[in-house]
């Protein structure tokens, strides 16, 4: 899973909908849940204020943020850039586990 995100072989609405015909332009490919931002993996990961998120995003945040002292000194976009570039294997532990949580949240709010 955290492979695909580096890829960008994901579920998320600015992967999906570029393959829609017509091609969905970038600014109209929403999150299905706020409907206000595109869907990228930095709304997905710390943007997007659907409530299931909370918990999973807090008791991230809080791993990361033990290993990582100045993490939350980082805006969104550095954030994300910075998780999906890491070599520390326990960074990435804990990002996988972080975006499998997400995701399964996701498919069960799209249910």
């Amino acid at each position: 899973m955290f492979a695909a995100f580096r890829l960008g072989n994901n579920k998320l609405a600015i992967e999906t909908m570029r393959y829609s015909r017509p091609k969905i332009p970038y600014e109209e490919r929403l999150c299905p849940f706020c409907k206000t931002e595109v869907e990228d993996e930095t709304h997905f990961f710390f943007k997007c204020p659907m409530e299931a998120y909370t918990g999973i995003r807090e008791a991230f945040l809080s791993q990361v943020s033990q290993i990582v002292t100045n993490f939350c000194l980082l805006n969104e976009v550095d954030k994300t850039f910075y998780l999906m570039t890491q070599e520390s294997p326990t960074l990435i532990a804990f990002t996988a586990s972080f975006i499998l949580d997400l995701t399964a949240c996701r498919d069960k709010q799209l249910r």
